[in-house]
């Protein structure tokens, strides 16, 4: 076992396809013992930062004094338009300087930041997915509100301030667009600290700060002093080491914008601010982590003191000083403008302070310092009393793209049945579109779920509302699944020919032949709080405590479920753990947002506990280190925030879409291949361990051994060894594109229904009967047996050698069977170790002198012992290919099938690789990003203001007491991907055919591609078969499949 899971890990370290090129890494299993975990994961907590992002922050919009920056709008349609499409029918774009309507929270078009001019696409030509409404229960019983968010764009009557003008480029070859508007980013050239690669494109601010505009030069004066970023020159240029990318984006943003962070020394910082310097007195750090949430720093300068501070909105908001209300609510809607945008936020305050309140604040701040007991709590009250009364400058919106082929590895690993949790330090808004973004979440769910009451009773009462409207869910929108095995058949008036509908919206159609288990499982696309029902008869049995009869609701009814961190903290206390997780596993995916680490670490906890289910827990951080740990595998991604996560993890990959490969290839292979090892091995040594049971009646019990011993001691060692270990390491059922392309055939690792108590006792059972197969036709071929040449065969040892003899031939009949992929070291193994028999008696009873010296050589001799091994080994095989046969033909797994299919299309001269392609996962929305996360680990402040890790202690100032504290429903998918179905001279014919008239009207061409079913069974001659579990089948919700262009043939 430990040589196969040995073996295993190399094949994983070794797989090209799970290394990043960019970071020249390979994915590395830092464990020999989980591989077959890795093939029954039933659900996966994952970070968000880092993990599903890139962690590589842009600085992308803000808010300043009440004011948007950044947004581009299209004057014409008057919409917020995104700079990462083309499109060719927008007449002039400006840029949008104003706040957006109120209690708008509508996700909109974000920045990519490329080197190269950006094309301007307006959002009106696009198709929008239907609004999703999401509810958010009110504390009270009397009434619950609910939010849409829509994915509608909306227009807004604001006064647009022009920008640089606008070139018009020739429209591409064959389109008959007018021309094209390029949008060029911002010149930032008449600073000689800028940075080339930096993009902003609204002009109106970079006005505002050459104006001198106070509120925004305050604004970006806090992004550069307000940190613990260290400055050093290479090669001429100013370099910038931040613990977090966040604050590199935001120093490097103001760095842009002309305040240059030149140089820090452990009580001053310089800054350059429009070429001027200035230099201020650092008096103190109040440095974050993952309770505080938020930074600040205390400066002085020309006998002035003041803090600036810099945090999550829900934190500085609670401390903002009065008579900012108008502020404040503009602010609000631009965060949530921003968050439904998916970008991080942070909020910027400050507040003036007087010498003598500082003063008396040192000293109380020194005294906690020093306490022996309790300093930490002490610390904390401290900084409350000047963090307060501050007042609002901004909001920052930093962007954090999604990494490649997140989304697709999500939709996969939903299909396959695991149950996908993301823990995130995001605030509620963000995590909502952290979820669009990445595809957890999609506009066909029912209904999404918000718990985020503040005490206990508003938690539970959340809770209750949201079993009933689960109960409602299976009441009024049943889920439309059929069984396994079905066959949707849609008729015509004119045609009777089946059809099936994949995923893709493709529809297959084929004149002969059955289809292969199609289902259909759109699932309900109205929300339920449309209903007013009474619920009184099911919330009796909540309040009471008693079972809630959720289970006969199906899992994937399209609920999704978002909690606040402060919620979370009441659900899982022992008198609600129970009722949340019961809503929790009835939900398609949770989203758990304002977490800490610890609280990570609990949720793992919990489902381990509750559900005794096996765990994954991946992520990037230090942060991430605990849930890591409480999970059954950690996988840690190897990014921009250390080796923290990977050096606590037992696998490591670098990027989050090798998980997939990870789980449904390397982690099903691992799983089955054991599972075969297992069934065989305890079927060959029930099978050779039996025959001394049956001999031992026949010898008066006298326990003589019917073998030779030095056979019984080298039978799991040099016979048996290597054709078991060759199908431990190399065996596949189906291949890894396949095992992909269908990613319900993960679902058996996560019911053990490949090795479990059944199994076993079938082993046991079939290792009884051959046992006595093998000893009872040899007994009663030799009994009393005498050769043709008066030669006595009844003896002894001669049975032993005849009994091993065809004991090592079923081995390897029986081994033959059960490996379905064969590769040259499979052959050399299996038939090697057949032949290593024969050499190995031979040299130990003749050259080592065995007892047994000649017995096997006279059987061999007479042609009784070869028609009684033909005869026992074709009465032990008929049962065994009569069941495999019967089951494969009757009750065909879905390897089974896929196994099937392969062949058919090789009889049938098409590649493999047509006919089982897949459509990849469809593509988000848009590209969201989350908010910014408050999870990481305590800051650089106390090492800072030591002087450890300065060149130079200046003796100009006192130096301080270090501080701080430890730190949709997819527009319709009527679009295929452009994938080759048919072969050229089909395709060729097809092309003619519809250009001679004879298909007529709008042809598709893309994976499993049906056009008109006459046109193309003619054509092709041939049928395509949907297989369950794959990502071109029904079987279970999937999101839609990317949209492509429709090819108008």
């Amino acid at each position: 076992v430990q040589v196969i899971r040995f073996a295993q890990s190399f094949l994983i370290n070794w797989d090209e396809k799970m290394y990043y090129e960019k970071s020249k890494t390979h994915a590395k299993a830092r464990t020999t013992t989980l591989n077959e975990e890795l093939g029954q994961i039933q659900y996966i907590f994952s970070d968000k930062t880092g993990t599903l992002t890139q962690n590589i922050m842009t600085f992308n919009k803000c808010s300043i004094a009440g004011r948007a920056y950044g947004d581009v709008v299209d004057v014409r349609t008057g919409e917020t338009v995104e700079l990462s499409e083309p499109t060719f029918n927008s007449n002039t774009s400006l840029l949008l300087n104003a706040e957006e309507p109120p209690g708008r929270s509508t996700p909109q078009p974000t920045f990519t930041t490329t080197t190269e001019p950006v094309q301007i696409t307006s959002p009106s030509n696009k198709k929008h997915p239907p609004s999703l409404h999401v509810r958010f229960s009110q504390h009270s019983n009397s009434q619950q509100t609910q939010t849409s968010i829509s994915t509608k764009q909306d227009t807004t009557s604001q006064a647009h301030i022009p920008v640089q003008p606008t070139t018009d480029l020739p429209p591409p070859s064959g389109s008959n667009t007018p021309g094209l508007h390029v949008m060029e980013p911002v010149d930032f050239s008449f600073n000689p600290e800028y940075e080339p690669e930096f993009r902003w494109y609204d002009q109106g601010l970079l006005d505002a700060v050459r104006s001198g505009e106070e509120h925004s030069h305050s604004f970006f004066r806090l992004l550069a002093l307000c940190h613990t970023v260290m400055a050093e020159e290479k090669n001429g240029k100013l370099d910038y080491q931040a613990q977090s990318p966040d604050e590199a984006a935001l120093v490097s943003a103001a760095r842009n914008f002309g305040f240059v962070f030149k140089s820090r020394a452990p009580n001053s910082i310089t800054i350059e601010v429009m070429g001027k310097t200035e230099e201020y007195e650092l008096l103190s750090i109040l440095d974050f982590n993952n309770v505080r949430k938020r930074m600040s720093v205390v400066l002085r300068r020309n006998n002035s003191i003041i803090l600036y501070c810099k945090g999550a909105d829900s934190v500085i908001y609670d401390r903002l000083g009065p008579n900012q209300h108008d502020l404040k609510a503009r602010t609000q809607e631009h965060l949530n403008k921003f968050a439904g945008e998916g970008l991080r936020t942070l909020v910027l305050a400050e507040r003036r302070l007087s010498k003598e309140f500082y003063e008396s604040w040192l000293v109380r701040q020194r005294e906690a310092a020093l306490s022996m007991d309790a300093r930490e709590d002490k610390l904390s009250a401290i900084y409350e009393e000047i963090e307060c009364d501050m007042e609002l400058i901004g909001v920052t919106a930093i962007e954090d793209k999604l990494q490649d082929g997140v989304p697709q590895t999500i939709a996969n690993l939903q299909l396959a049945g695991i149950k996908i949790w993301v823990l995130t330090g995001d605030k509620q808004e963000t995590a909502i579109n952290i979820g669009y973004s990445c595809q957890l979440l999609t506009d066909d769910m029912v209904d999404v779920f918000v718990i985020d009451g503040i005490t206990k009773a508003e938690v539970e009462q959340q809770l209750r509302k949201y079993m009933d409207s689960l109960r409602i869910v299976n009441t009024y929108h049943p889920t439309n699944v059929h069984k396994a095995g079905t066959v949707v058949q849609s008729q015509t008036g004119a045609s009777s020919e089946t059809s099936a509908v994949t995923a893709n919206g493709a529809q297959h159609s084929s004149s002969s032949g059955p289809m292969v288990d199609i289902q259909n499982t759109s699932p309900p696309s109205v929300s339920v709080v449309t209903f007013s029902v009474n619920c009184s008869n099911y919330t009796d049995g909540f309040e009471k405590g008693e079972p809630t009869g959720l289970n006969d609701l199906d899992e994937n009814s399209g609920v999704a479920l978002v909690i606040n961190g402060h919620s979370l903290v009441h659900c899982l206390t022992s008198e609600l753990e129970s009722k949340f997780l019961e809503i929790a596993s009835h939900c398609k995916a949770v989203i758990c947002c304002r977490v800490t680490p610890l609280q990570k670490a609990m949720v793992v906890e919990l489902i381990k506990r509750a559900k005794n289910a096996v765990t994954l827990a991946i992520g990037d951080g230090a942060n991430d280190v605990s849930m890591i740990k409480a999970a059954h595998i950690g996988v840690g991604i190897s990014g921009q925030e250390g080796m923290q996560a990977v050096l606590a993890s037992d696998y490591s990959i670098a990027q989050f879409k090798f998980l997939e490969r990870l789980l449904l290839v390397h982690g099903r292979w691992s799983y089955y291949r054991m599972c075969k090892f297992l069934r065989y091995f305890f079927y060959k040594n029930f099978a050779f361990t039996l025959c001394h049971f049956w001999y031992a009646f026949f010898c008066g019990f006298s326990a003589q051994t019917v073998f030779d011993p030095m056979f019984i001691s080298v039978y799991n060692l040099f016979y048996t060894s290597l054709p078991v270990l060759a199908l431990g390491i190399f065996e596949q059922d189906v291949s890894d594109k396949n095992s992909v392309d269908y990613p319900k055939l993960y679902a058996p690792g996560m019911t053990n229904a490949l090795f479990n108590t059944t199994e076993f006792i079938r082993s046991v059972l079939h290792g009884i009967f051959s046992s006595l197969i093998l000893f009872l036709i040899p007994y009663g071929t030799y009994k009393d047996g005498i050769s043709p040449d008066g030669y006595v065969l009844n003896d002894h040892m001669l049975l032993g050698s005849v009994v091993a003899t065809i004991l090592i031939l079923d081995n390897t009949a029986q081994i033959a069977l059960d490996t379905s992929y064969w590769t040259v070291f499979n052959h050399i193994m299996v038939w090697g170790s057949l032949l290593w028999y024969f050499f190995l008696d031979y040299f130990y009873n003749y050259v080592i002198g065995g007892p047994y010296v000649g017995s096997l050589t006279q059987a061999m001799k007479e042609a009784t012992f070869w028609f009684t091994t033909v005869l026992t080994v074709i009465v032990l095989m008929i049962p065994v290919l009569a069941s495999r046969f019967y089951f494969v033909d009757v009750f065909p797994s879905l390897p089974d099938k896929i196994r099937a299919q392969q062949r058919l299309a090789l009889l049938r001269s098409r590649q493999s690789s047509d006919v089982l392609r897949t459509p990849s996962a469809r593509k988000a929305r848009r590209s969201l990003r989350s908010g910014y996360a408050f999870a990481h680990q305590e800051g650089f402040g106390r090492l800072i203001t030591s002087g450890k890790i300065m060149r130079k202690l200046p003796q100009d100032f006192a130096f301080p007491l270090g501080l701080g504290s430890k730190k949709q429903h997819s527009t319709e998918s009527t679009k295929n991907n452009n994938n080759n179905v048919s072969n050229s001279n089909t395709n060729n014919n097809v092309n003619n055919a519809i250009n001679n008239g004879a298909g007529g009207g709008h042809v598709s061409v893309g994976s499993g591609t049906t056009t008109t079913a006459t046109t193309l069974a003619a054509l092709n001659g041939n049928q395509i078969v949907n297989l369950p579990g794959s990502s071109n089948s029904d079987h279970s919700p999937r999101a839609p499949c990317q949209d492509l262009d429709t090819i108008n043939l």
